[in-house]
């Protein structure tokens, strides 16, 4: 489905879920870019739903899309 190609819908919120804490995201960063590898990590997890993505996993998407200090994982290696 592409957002930008799909018609409008008539739809309302039936439940809100809280899933974790905030990310804490590097402002020093273009936030363009940043966006777009944590797009990457979710398409990434819904390509393999039974391979959840781990820390180091997402990492190395950040750090190949250059943004590798966008955010504070606790990952030690």
């Amino acid at each position: 489905m592409s957002p930008s190609t799909s018609t409008a819908a008539r739809a309302r919120v039936a439940e809100t879920v809280r899933l974790g804490s905030r990310i804490v995201v590097n402002r020093n960063l273009d936030p363009a870019a940043v966006g777009e590898a944590v797009h990457a990590c979710l398409a990434a997890e819904l390509v393999a739903p039974d391979q959840p993505l781990g820390e180091r996993e997402v990492q190395a998407i950040l750090a190949r899309m250059g943004v590798a200090a966008a955010v504070e994982t606790g990952c030690t290696g």
